[in-house]
């Protein structure tokens, strides 16, 4: 594997070569959601809005029916839990990979959380597929249906894990995060998530990390998918044809990133002040354990929680310049607070805002500004993180 030790460049000054590749400088918009989930390798889809939200950031002329064409009718996407035991939408000919290279530790992971002992699990398990056979029900229906009690959705969230059952559509609105599931292999016969060697999966899962977020260190990798370092180094010296090492100036690490990308490194234009509102859990701020390329350390405890979870951000040339939320009460409406209130792109920001309100909610909402925020690194949420803000 080559050592590349390009003078003067940080990682702070890739920036605009990373916003083409993930899609949010200007003119480099992406084809279509499908592609685009497949070049981000999934869109973080915990939060119902993100994967939405993150579309619209990315794509020209997008609208939510678009998403929910491709998840239920065409089927060329689909919900599946996968990096850091975290629920993405990704592209249905990724699946076999994403699930085969993630499989143990989100199993590992929910079995600790979710607490299903294996005998309840071998006993309800058979009655849920049963019951959703040629069918899409919702975990209080299957309740009712079965007669169980308040430990079975840990067990239909035992089943998605396995891959013998997926979320499809809310029980709601968008904005539900309760969903109705159905049996995979009614859903997808022809698509078999044993396809893949769990080995194989995990090269080529860090290979498309590698050139879709690079550069990147060892620790970013093992972060961003939940592998662990053991894993991830093994993986990473497999494709010593494919990447090299670049060394800069002010990273902690050594960075790897694809060949290919390395040619094109130098060649992305400088930002003129472009603005982009990014939602909670996107892949831009969930792409690296290591977040100074493009946020001061001082703000991390406004943009980021304890888990380390991202919340809604205005970007302004790749760099997190402030936080955002949408909200219902009293009355539908985009908040924003931004860190510098002599902001140059101040205008652009509240026009922003005003854009993705209309997306949202179908029309004109107002904007509300807000001067100060409690961190998030105190214990709240990074969903709504302008509740209980102090407003302008």
């Amino acid at each position: 594997m080559r050592t590349i030790d390009p003078e003067g460049v940080t990682p702070a000054g890739l920036l605009p070569h990373l916003l083409v590749k993930q899609h949010l400088a200007p003119g480099s918009a992406g084809a279509d959601v499908v592609s685009l989930a497949g070049d981000l390798i999934g869109l973080h889809a915990t939060s119902s809005l993100s994967p939405y939200l993150s579309a619209f950031a990315r794509l020209t002329s997008f609208r939510p029916e678009d998403l929910d064409r491709e998840l239920y009718e065409r089927r060329s996407l689909l919900r599946l839990k996968c990096m850091r035991g975290t629920v993405f939408v990704v592209p249905r000919d990724l699946a076999p990979v994403l699930f085969a290279a993630t499989r143990a530790a989100t199993l590992s992971g929910d079995r600790r959380w979710l607490r299903v002992a294996r005998d309840h699990y071998e006993q309800w398990a058979p009655r849920v597929l049963d019951a959703l056979g040629g069918r899409a029900l919702g975990a209080g229906e299957l309740r009712r249906l079965l007669g169980a009690d308040d430990r079975l959705p840990a067990v239909v969230s035992m089943l998605c894990d396995e891959g013998l059952i997926l979320r499809d559509r809310p029980t709601g609105t968008r904005r539900s995060s309760a969903f109705r599931y159905r049996r995979w292999d009614d859903v997808y016969p022809d698509l078999d998530l044993s396809a893949v060697a769990e080995a194989t999966a995990i090269e080529l899962l860090v290979h498309r990390y590698v050139a879709a977020y690079g550069p990147v260190s060892h620790r970013d990798v093992a972060w961003w998918s939940g592998l662990p370092l053991s894993t991830v180094r093994p993986a990473v010296d497999g494709l010593v044809e494919a990447q090299v090492v670049v060394r800069l100036a002010g990273a902690p690490d050594d960075l790897l990133m694809s060949v290919d990308d390395l040619s094109s490194a130098d060649a992305a234009p400088a930002g003129a002040g472009s603005v982009v509102l990014l939602p909670v859990l996107d892949p831009y701020l969930m792409g690296y354990r290591d977040r100074d390329r493009f946020l001061d350390p001082s703000l991390r405890p406004l943009v980021y929680d304890r888990g380390g979870n991202a919340t809604s951000t205005v970007l302004v040339d790749g760099r997190v310049e402030g936080v955002w939320d949408l909200t219902d009460a009293p009355r539908p409406a985009v908040r924003v607070l931004l860190f510098d209130p002599a902001q140059p792109h101040r205008s652009a920001v509240l026009d922003r805002c005003a854009a993705v309100g209309e997306f949202w909610f179908g029309g004109p909402v107002p904007v509300l500004e807000h001067t100060a925020m409690a961190a998030l690194a105190e214990g709240r949420t990074a969903m709504h993180p302008l509740d209980d803000a102090v407003p302008r």
